[in-house]
């Protein structure tokens, strides 16, 4: 039960159930009109910032230093990813992108030669020039990720590892001892010591 105070008789009065409505549609309408007035203030205000901002011809891209390629940059997202042998992951996108200067590369943002998934979770945007292709390399790197935990989740070993690419991934013979003579060659494995 709801009481109010009244004035003149100096007591509490029980409130009736048609006044408890009444003031509930009166509460509930101020607050709709309150409401409505804040969101078109809001809006206007919101419409008013958007429309004084210039409108450029063409779009653009915010690149910041963090999301330019460099081998570095690679290594440091690999390691940001924890993903498993590293060196290995490292010397496939040398070994599949030319040192990354293939066209698959430079136009589709692609480090490992991947095409685009149909039965797992990918980062892909689509295809072009028959692989994959991607907004940015990391998204391929993640890919690359979401790859090696789809289908080499249980690979514990390098050798077993190596294998797997040899036989499941790599188009080229001997993918496997290619990997190894770039890991050697460029001391790969150094680079994730720390």
């Amino acid at each position: 039960m709801l009481y109010t105070y009244n004035k003149t008789k100096l007591s509490f009065e029980r409130i009736s159930f048609k006044n408890l409505l009444y003031i509930l549609l009166i509460t509930f309408t101020a607050s709709a009109i309150f409401m409505k007035i804040a969101l078109n203030n809001a809006h206007d205000k919101a419409f008013i910032e958007a429309s004084s901002i210039p409108v450029e011809e063409g779009f653009y891209t915010v690149e910041t230093e963090a999301d330019t390629f460099s081998k570095e940059a690679l290594v440091k997202e690999l390691k940001r990813l924890n993903v498993r042998f590293p060196e290995i992951i490292l010397a496939q996108s040398i070994l599949e992108t030319g040192h990354f200067s293939s066209r698959i590369f430079v136009e589709n943002n692609n480090l490992f030669g991947m095409k685009e998934a149909r039965a797992r979770s990918t980062t892909a945007a689509g295809t072009q020039l028959g692989h994959a292709f991607y907004d940015n390399w990391k998204q391929s790197v993640m890919d690359y990720a979401l790859f090696q935990n789809a289908y080499m989740n249980k690979l514990r070993k390098e050798k077993t590892y190596l294998k797997y690419l040899e036989k499941n991934y790599a188009e080229a013979e001997n993918y496997d001892v290619r990997l190894l003579q770039i890991i050697e060659k460029e001391k790969l494995a150094e680079l994730f010591l720390d």
